[in-house]
């Protein structure tokens, strides 16, 4: 199946799955080695799949393990700029279980293009996280926004 990614009237539109995902006081993240930036693990929805099953999918090719996908957490419309190329992402966000069989030592999942990171809870404010809204969501269980808009030039 083709991962949906399409051109449209100048835009890329990206349909993404991304896990929130917790152990003990810190959640993993990611980064290209290319970018100063962190984001959360997960990647693009396949034609035919549901959210689910490609994040399931997606955190099976990059971590190495199976996952229990929990509950949407959010759905968050990003409007952004990457190098030349502007996009109109839609994710879906899921809370995820760490499972006991996951070999939590994320240096072995290193590649030569990304690194995972556990991400204290206490860094999350002085973290380039994105995007940006997930650092309130994250701290604040009581987080009510569902749908999230953002358009950065």
């Amino acid at each position: 199946m083709k991962d949906i990614c399409v051109q449209v009237d100048g835009f890329t539109v990206n349909i993404r799955v991304a896990a929130i995902l917790r152990n003990d006081d810190t959640i993993m993240v990611n980064q290209l080695k290319s970018n100063d930036f962190w984001f959360l693990p997960g990647g693009r929805v396949a034609a035919g799949e549901t959210f689910q099953e490609s994040l399931a999918r997606e955190l099976g090719e990059e971590l190495l393990c199976n996952f229990e996908i929990g509950a949407l957490a959010f759905i968050c419309e990003n409007f952004f700029t990457y190098g030349e190329r502007k996009f109109h992402e839609i994710c879906a966000f899921f809370e995820v279980d760490c499972t006991p069989s996951f070999d939590q030592n994320l240096e072995r999942l290193e590649d030569a293009e990304t690194r995972f990171h556990w991400l204290p809870v206490a860094e999350l404010r002085t973290t380039d996280l994105r995007p940006h809204f997930l650092k309130n969501a994250l701290l604040d269980p009581t987080y009510e926004q569902k749908h999230v808009i953002i358009r950065n030039p």
